[in-house]
């Protein structure tokens, strides 16, 4: 889950960093733990954004549930 901040965070050119961006990173870290998962998210917008002002709240929700109940297939 996370803020539209996420996909309007802004680079120099003021281009967004958009919800294509967001998708192609999280299949690039899907594997990780949900802690890691969140600041590759935050690492991959700062150097985005660069020096860019921000107008808006950047927020982001991770769940990850590792392991299947012993019932579940």
């Amino acid at each position: 889950l996370f803020s539209d901040g996420v996909t309007e965070a802004q680079s120099p050119d003021e281009v967004e960093f958009g919800e294509g961006r967001v998708v192609n990173l999280f299949r690039q870290i899907a594997s990780q733990s949900a802690h890691q998962m969140v600041g590759k998210v935050f690492d991959e917008i700062d150097r985005y954004a660069g020096e860019a002002p921000q107008y808006d709240d950047i927020t982001l929700f991770v769940v990850r549930r590792d392991k299947l109940w012993p019932n579940q297939a």
